[in-house]
């Protein structure tokens, strides 16, 4: 099975989608994150679906692979954040199991969308 880690493009392509929702997801004061809120969704939706398509469109990856990594940046972002606000205050994440599955959930299908729009654009 092919790795999509393995070439320089994933690794990049990881660290801009890590940067990029880490961006949207750091400014807003964790006491007020709602990772269910209209605005929130359909930011997050958005840049998933363009780092999905753009994965299929420019970097050649398999409509799996740019999912894949797509949503391994957004989940990545917010690990990150994790580990830091953990280490100001412990008690600031104690449902981080949660908080990782849901951004999983929330990223993976649009990320999963734009490699497919990026496919069948490709195909035709």
């Amino acid at each position: 099975m092919l790795d999509p880690f393995k070439d320089k493009e994933g690794i990049i392509m990881l660290l801009v989608v890590t940067i990029i929702a880490g961006a949207v997801y750091w400014w807003v004061p964790y006491s007020e994150v709602n990772f269910f809120g209209t605005q929130f969704l359909i930011t997050w939706g958005i840049i998933a679906i363009v780092g999905g398509f753009l994965g299929v469109q420019f970097l050649r990856k398999s409509t799996r692979h740019s999912a894949v990594i797509v949503s391994t940046g957004f989940i990545l972002a917010v690990v990150l954040r994790i580990i830091v606000e953990g280490i100001q205050d412990p008690t600031s994440h104690n449902l981080f199991p949660f908080e990782i599955f849901i951004t999983m959930i929330i990223s993976f299908p649009p990320a999963l969308i734009g490699s497919w729009l990026a496919n069948y654009l490709i195909r035709e």
